[in-house]
């Protein structure tokens, strides 16, 4: 039976587009899909339990060096067409924030429509940003053209690639991990012991001194979360850091916390699946598609 390639930006690790993983996985089914990570055991380790991987495409210099002299790579590569019947996006922020991202995606689409020719491409649960220059246009514009169907978290999502001329209906959906867990966890009563607190960037005196005295108040120990091991801040003295090793332990980790402060996107989302009246963002959004769902949701600023 030939399977489906679920693509996402895996293996990297981040938190957030593990979980998304995971939900498309709970979708299709474990035995039914392949998937694109560029660390599939670690993907697998996150999920809980062994996946069948291939790594992306050669997109860069390195990875087209890799694929020319590792032969377990390039033949992993090759036999993929073989053993896949589609192809699936599976949701995230791919296309969003820097240029560099538009061309890493727009190249990988190439790879599939190279390396598997005629395989059906589906975009599921995507994060668009509008295209800021004539290069994202262009990007964007050429990946989407080879789309059978086409699904958003937003309606910004939606607008930015119908102003793409894009011709495949889009229909607007939520965030994939928001819509899979969200409505799993909302009303559990566990024991409430833990503030998270996640930082992309260095924590102000006074912020961290407000934090303090509110998870004082609630009688609640501070826990600094990691959600992406290269971009978050890993530690703060005299406070404990967990990058939680499995799906089960960052769930977990949620639903015994009864304050949720944080910076990064799923850090916000995942709050609002467990602990929706005490979620805060820790600052001002980074990025639209946090503004968004923060005034969709009513999350405010801490």
């Amino acid at each position: 039976m030939k399977k489906i390639c679920l693509i996402g930006s895996f293996g990297a690790y981040n938190l957030g587009d593990e979980l998304i993983l995971s939900a498309a996985l709970d979708h299709y089914g474990v035995d039914n899909c392949i998937i694109m990570t560029a660390d599939g055991h670690f993907s697998s380790s996150f999920y809980g339990t062994k996946l069948e991987t291939v790594p992306p495409f050669p997109s860069g210099i390195r990875s087209f060096w890799s694929c020319l002299t590792h032969k377990a790579y390039r033949t992993s590569i090759l036999t993929l067409n073989n053993k896949i019947n589609h192809i699936v996006f599976v949701g995230g922020g791919l296309m969003a924030i820097k240029t560099r991202a538009y061309f890493l995606w727009w190249g990988m689409v190439k790879g599939c429509l190279f390396f598997c020719p005629k395989k059906p491409i589906v975009w599921e649960y995507q994060g668009i940003d509008k295209p800021r220059n004539f290069l994202e246009r262009y990007f964007l514009k050429t990946a989407f053209r080879s789309a059978t169907s086409i699904s958003v978290r937003d309606k910004a999502s939606k607008i930015a690639l119908e102003s793409s001329n894009i011709k495949v209906p889009v229909v607007v959906k939520n965030d994939r991990v928001f819509e899979y867990f969200g409505s799993d966890f909302q009303g559990h009563k566990e024991t409430k012991k833990y503030c998270l607190v996640n930082a992309i960037n260095p924590i102000e005196p006074d912020l961290w001194e407000r934090i303090k005295s509110e998870a004082s108040k609630q009688n609640l120990k501070i826990r600094l979360l990691i959600l992406d091991k290269q971009g978050d801040i890993t530690m703060i003295p005299e406070v404990e850091s967990i990058f939680p090793p499995t799906k089960e332990a960052l769930l977990s980790l949620f639903q015994a916390s009864g304050m949720v402060i944080a910076e990064r996107f799923h850090g916000i989302v995942l709050g609002c699946c467990f602990v929706p009246d005490k979620t805060f963002s820790l600052r001002k959004p980074y990025a639209k598609k946090v503004l968004d769902f923060c005034d969709k949701k009513s999350v405010s600023i801490f």
